[in-house]
């Protein structure tokens, strides 16, 4: 009986174990999103290359971008979420020289992903509305 007691003990203490384990690595992703957030500043339009702000990022100051693959950016197809800390819409489009398909990001918007709006891993230019 104390051999089952034990086992089942042992059981829940490895259970718990997981659950918080788990818990401490979501807050770590998740402080890793707003330490990414916080450099995007004010007046800066922020893309991300992963959901929830996190991975590589691209800070445009208030300029268009016509080709995100010929820019300093280099980040073609790569966002899947956006901070927009700007006192403008941005519109993001699916090809070079801001054509095809658009998502617009409202002025002070966020967007963690870009899945739901079908647009995750498509933006190539960004241009401002002035």
């Amino acid at each position: 009986m104390k051999r089952r007691i034990g086992g089942l003990l042992g059981t829940v203490f490895l259970s718990a174990v997981a659950v918080l384990g788990s818990g401490s690595v979501a807050q770590a992703q998740q402080a890793d999103a707003d330490l990414a957030k916080l450099h995007c500043t004010n007046w800066t339009f922020c893309l991300f290359q992963h959901d929830a702000y996190r991975g590589d990022s691209a800070r445009i100051f208030l300029e268009n971008v016509p080709n995100l693959a010929a820019s300093d950016y280099r980040f073609d197809n790569k966002a899947s979420s956006m901070s927009n800390n700007t006192g403008y819409s941005v519109t993001l489009y699916q090809y070079k020289n801001y054509g095809g398909t658009r998502y617009v990001a409202r002025k002070q918007s966020e967007d963690k992903d870009f899945t739901n709006n079908h647009f995750d891993n498509k933006a190539s230019s960004v241009k401002f509305q002035f």
